[in-house]
């Protein structure tokens, strides 16, 4: 009968002292040659019986077995370490567990690889607020998004009710709608009229839209609105030429000609 290797004997002495789950198992298949109380607990087992000398055919299901005995043999094929992650179903409840998972081949005294020896350091918890924290980061951005729509939506209605109040408030005849109708405005170009008829100065304006929309809106392409466009539409040269004449036309629905 063959000599038990010393390595083997060493392990089983010092096995019940490590706090993390240790295991060794042959280099053919890793069938479990010995492990400590540690390793019983992580894969959910009650005694040593139910995983020594069984395969990870025999524990787990063939797609997970099927990983970690490529895992196993790289290890041997290499003759040096391997770390990597691996998910492991718990046998009494049929739960996932992770764990960052370390084997290594196991040398006799001749430099002859006999088996593997592994250990895992459990992060399923951290798997879990990882998981839970990209599903918050999802529903913050849904939340946003519908709020904006919310917000995007209830700004034109308002901006309509205004538009009817005042041209019922005013009696606005069909001259002055005619006239007021021919200059046709863009989103943007209300925006920007909007915030300098409230005295903000094109710097003002573009983080007022960066922030309403979430992206940079630059002071030079407000000033290059204001210059090339509402300039020309309204055909005047300074910022209180055309806000008076946005006001006269009623484009300003919140100011009234004095």
């Amino acid at each position: 009968m063959d000599e038990k290797p010393q390595i083997i004997t060493y392990l089983e002495q010092v096995a019940s002292l490590i706090p993390f789950p240790l295991y060794w198992g042959d280099k053919i298949n890793l069938k479990i040659l010995g492990c400590n109380q540690a390793c019983l607990n992580a894969i959910g087992a009650k005694s040593f019986e139910d995983i020594i000398g069984k395969s990870p055919h025999v524990l787990y299901s063939k797609e997970m077995a099927d990983n970690i005995l490529s895992h196993v043999k790289k290890v041997i094929e290499e003759r040096a370490p391997l770390y990597q992650e691996d998910v492991v179903t718990d046998i009494t409840n049929g739960r996932l567990r992770y764990y960052t998972a370390f084997r290594a081949p196991l040398f006799n005294d001749n430099n002859d690889i006999i088996g593997i020896i592994g250990t895992a350091i459990e992060i399923t918890a951290e798997k879990e607020a990882e998981r839970l924290k990209i599903e918050a980061q999802t529903e913050q951005k849904k939340i946003y998004n519908t709020f904006k729509q919310f917000s995007n939506d209830l700004y034109n209605l308002m901006q309509t009710y205004k538009y009817t109040f005042l041209n019922a408030e005013l009696g606005k005849n069909k001259k002055e709608y005619d006239l007021n109708i021919q200059i046709k405005l863009s989103k943007r170009e209300k925006e920007v009229l909007y915030y300098l008829a409230l005295n903000q100065s094109p710097k003002e304006i573009s983080n007022i839209l960066s922030t309403l929309e979430n992206k940079i809106i630059t002071t030079a392409t407000v000033q290059a609105l204001i210059n090339k466009r509402l300039y020309t539409k309204f055909d005047v040269n300074t910022s209180s030429q055309l806000i008076e004449k946005a006001n006269s036309l009623r484009l300003i629905p919140f100011l009234l000609d004095q």
